[in-house]
């Protein structure tokens, strides 16, 4: 599904409300390494935007400590998350990738 700029909001707060009712865990298949790369690349991506837009995301770590802790069955690293804010860091300005999109 491709989402342009504008529907980027809505979106992602209908992905919320999903999300909250829903685990997209359950129904996601594992991740190969190439779509960990891009995903983990598209993530470090984030987070220059991020720093860009004057915001303070977690620093990534490394690709091979990424896959690492995605193989372990633990949460991995995102740009957005934050512990001095709740909810994390805003996905507007710096969209989040999306593993379905066409365009990829």
């Amino acid at each position: 599904m491709k989402v342009t700029p504008d529907q980027q909001t809505a979106y992602q707060a209908a992905s919320e409300v999903c999300d909250e009712q829903v685990d997209p865990g359950l129904a996601a298949l594992p991740l190969n390494d190439a779509e960990l790369e891009w995903l983990y690349g598209e993530y470090v991506a984030s987070y220059e935007c991020l720093k860009a837009q004057g915001y303070d995301p977690i620093q990534p770590p490394s690709l091979q400590a990424y896959i690492g802790v995605y193989r372990s069955g633990a949460p991995t690293w995102s740009p957005y998350e934050s512990p001095e804010r709740a909810g994390g860091l805003p996905r507007t300005a710096c969209p989040e990738p999306d593993l379905y999109a066409t365009d990829r």
